[in-house]
């Protein structure tokens, strides 16, 4: 008779396909943020109020708003860079963690990426209010969190 324990599970190949993902993608979040807290909020600050210069007057409405809500939500992100960043910073390292876990078959990967991305949707909200340009953003950053959730859940029977 085999002996099992010599013979770990096989991963199976999607589920390292969204490991591989996975690990991108908070490699990227994490740059993103430290670039973000190492930027200068003042320089930032300056750069759009000479963009917002040259919108012509004749703008229809509607684009005047959206750049309005832009410009705010800029203003508060650098004004919070350093704390957004840090945020983000610590939630992607744990979801790499739990990215890890899963690519080494433990289960409880699954529960650490799941929690650190879910929180991860509130930062911006917590940092930048619940404007309609924020909330659409985290709208879209939603459904693929939920995505990939989703995609990972069905490989729990695979995980131990």
């Amino acid at each position: 008779m085999e002996d099992l324990s010599q013979n770990p599970k096989k991963r199976p190949d999607f589920l390292t396909a969204l490991c591989a993902l996975s690990f991108a993608n908070a490699g990227y979040k994490i740059f993103d943020a430290v670039t973000n807290m190492a930027a200068d909020p003042e320089k930032t600050i300056a750069e759009l109020e000479t963009a917002m210069e040259e919108v012509p007057d004749e703008a229809p409405g509607f684009v005047g708003e959206i750049l309005s809500q832009t410009s705010d939500v800029t203003i508060l992100a650098a004004e919070n860079a350093i704390p957004m960043g840090a945020s983000q910073m610590v939630l992607f390292l744990l979801s790499a963690v739990g990215v890890f876990l899963m690519f080494k078959m433990n289960k409880k990967g699954f529960f650490v990426y799941s929690a650190a991305n879910v929180l991860a949707l509130f930062i911006p909200i917590i940092f930048l209010g619940a404007s309609s340009l924020v909330l659409i953003t985290v709208g879209l950053a939603f459904v693929f969190t939920a995505l990939f959730i989703g995609l990972y859940a069905s490989n729990l029977k695979h995980l131990s």
